[in-house]
């Protein structure tokens, strides 16, 4: 079975102006500001799920999200970015170097953590992934909203640690990845 449901809606958004030194004198150059985030702008179901955001001028990020809004609008074709991990082109990929890594990291100084937020786990390669990491003692938690093909634990096999698959009403419809590395998380 092959499937792949790395994809996710996300909100970007972009304001470019220019910026002016400190003193108030003349620009400086142009700023971007960059809002990402899981999608919830809507009054009335705000108040009963919560999303993620993150708004940054972070000038590698927003030279991601410039690239990006030129591929979606067929500007540009882009392959590769350096902070946005983009579906179709590189999310899996990515996703398995970092569960790799996570697992590396584990073996090395025993505080591999990964947790998965998603509305479903299905893709085969990233859960054979999941089930390396967490033979290695990688400490995983996922809170699957809808289908997960990861089966739990049973006598005699190791398993992700945690799977909570039912979630309570704060929990939104788009998915989030953490991976912590030394005590500080990561992407």
């Amino acid at each position: 079975m092959k499937a792949c449901t790395l994809s996710t809606v996300c909100a970007a958004s972009r304001r470019t102006r220019k910026s002016v030194s400190s003193s108030g004198g003349s620009p400086r150059g142009i700023r971007r500001y960059v809002h990402l985030g899981t999608g919830n702008y809507n009054v009335v179901t705000s108040r009963i799920y919560t999303d993620l955001s993150y708004f940054t001028c972070d000038p590698a990020i927003s030279h991601d999200v410039s690239d990006l809004f030129n591929s979606l609008t067929g500007y540009a074709r882009m392959n590769s970015y350096s902070k946005l991990l983009v579906a179709p082109t590189m999310l899996r990929q990515q996703l398995l170097d970092r569960i790799e890594r996570e697992t590396s990291r584990h073996r090395q100084h025993g505080d591999g953590y990964i947790v998965f937020k998603m509305n479903a786990l299905v893709d085969t390669r990233c859960i054979q992934a999941l089930y390396r990491a967490s033979q290695a003692g990688v400490r995983i938690d996922l809170q699957v909203r809808g289908i997960c093909c990861l089966r739990r634990a049973s006598p005699g096999s190791v398993r992700p640690s945690r799977s909570p698959l039912s979630l309570g009403v704060f929990w939104n419809m788009r998915g989030s990845i953490i991976f912590v590395t030394a005590g500080r998380m990561r992407c």
